[in-house]
């Protein structure tokens, strides 16, 4: 299903509401991300394939940030309260 850049849409997600822009235009440039990621799978070849899986991989990233961004706002923690969580130590292969 191909979604079409109506000009209603596109004039709604020019509307901004923040620094990151509304909420409409943060979907749009998503949207057409997804859009380009399929036109280069289509195409088939390793290095298309490899350019889509890098927007795909960047699209996901975004919307689990905006996700967590989200629900940290919201949360009970404080900034003192998320200074005491200790970084997950990093799993390394080293042969000794």
């Amino acid at each position: 299903m191909e979604i079409r850049r109506g000009r209603a849409l596109e004039e709604f997600a020019e509307i901004k509401c923040s620094s990151c822009g509304s909420p409409m235009e943060r979907l749009y440039r998503t949207v057409v991300q997804l859009e380009e990621a399929k036109k280069l799978v289509e195409q088939g070849d390793v290095a298309n394939l490899r350019l889509a899986l890098i927007l795909l991989d960047n699209a996901v990233d975004v919307m689990m940030h905006r996700v967590i961004e989200g629900k940290m706002m919201y949360s009970e923690c404080t900034p003192e309260c998320s200074k005491t969580f200790q970084p997950i130590p990093l799993i390394r292969n080293e042969k000794k």
